[in-house]
């Protein structure tokens, strides 16, 4: 019984909602749902019908422009048309507010939306970036390599070259000759190692030993110096340009 006088009413309030019925279609909407209500609709004049009536003239163009008369309108039974009445304003008050919880929940889905997207964009954006700054840092280092390698084998080049002409006879004059030629190798080395940014790396006497920076040798004990201090540098180490990239630590003696 319920379900049907909710699906009558809500059929009724579609159509006059809409406009899309007849008056015939009106009148016979109306009597299907005195017929659910328990109340019959040909014992009642069109006038003096109530709620329904009057939304049903309200709907009708015709009976819209048309002059109020003067004809008192009977009381109608209060219990079935209140109720009526306050099911009509709830089903009405219910689509109204499903319709601008609709509207609400489209904004926020545009707004969502709008923002996975920019963070999708700056998310590419970022992975574009860093993938073009590894692959520069990658070619870099790969000519970098090849650069050294072919220093390295020049080097081998000629150190095989000086090998192979040491002098055999006792001169010497040639002896001083292979050791300029030996000479003029070393500075080739050290000038390539400076054209890729190695310096050498001297340990400061009397500094704090760092085994991050100082390779211990050995230790012996140093009037005026305090334990755990550089007291000689037996061989030197080697750096990059970067700071604090020690390539080969310095050999040193520790103070005791």
């Amino acid at each position: 019984m319920k379900f049907h006088l909710c699906f009558s009413v809500s059929l009724f309030i579609d159509h006059v909602a809409t406009g899309t019925l007849s008056k015939t279609g009106k009148a016979c909407l109306i009597r299907k749902l005195s017929l659910v209500v328990g109340v019959g609709y040909h014992k009642r004049m069109p006038g003096q019908w109530g709620f329904l009536s009057r939304v049903a003239r309200m709907s009708d163009p015709e009976t819209v422009n048309r002059p109020e008369t003067s004809q008192a309108v009977p009381k109608e039974p209060a219990l079935w048309s209140s109720s009526i009445y306050r099911l009509c304003e709830e089903i009405i008050s219910l689509r109204e507010t499903n319709n601008r919880q609709h509207k609400l929940f489209e904004q926020s889905q545009l707004k969502m939306r709008e923002t996975l997207q920019q963070s999708f964009n700056s998310f590419a954006a970022d992975t574009q970036k860093a993938y073009q700054q590894l692959r520069q840092e990658i070619h870099g280092d790969l000519r970098i390599s090849l650069a050294l390698l072919n220093e390295l084998l020049q080097i081998g080049i000629d150190m095989e070259t000086v090998v192979s002409s040491r002098p055999q006879s006792g001169d010497p004059d040639e002896y001083c000759r292979w050791a300029d030629s030996v000479e003029v190798q070393f500075r080739k080395i050290q000038a390539a190692l400076a054209r890729h940014g190695i310096h050498p790396y001297d340990a400061v006497i009397g500094a704090a030993y760092d085994p991050r920076l100082h390779e211990r040798v050995g230790s012996k004990v140093v009037e005026g110096m305090g334990p755990l201090r550089v007291a000689e540098q037996r061989e030197r180490g080697y750096a990059s340009q970067q700071p604090g990239f020690v390539l080969r630590r310095p050999k040193v003696i520790v103070s005791e």
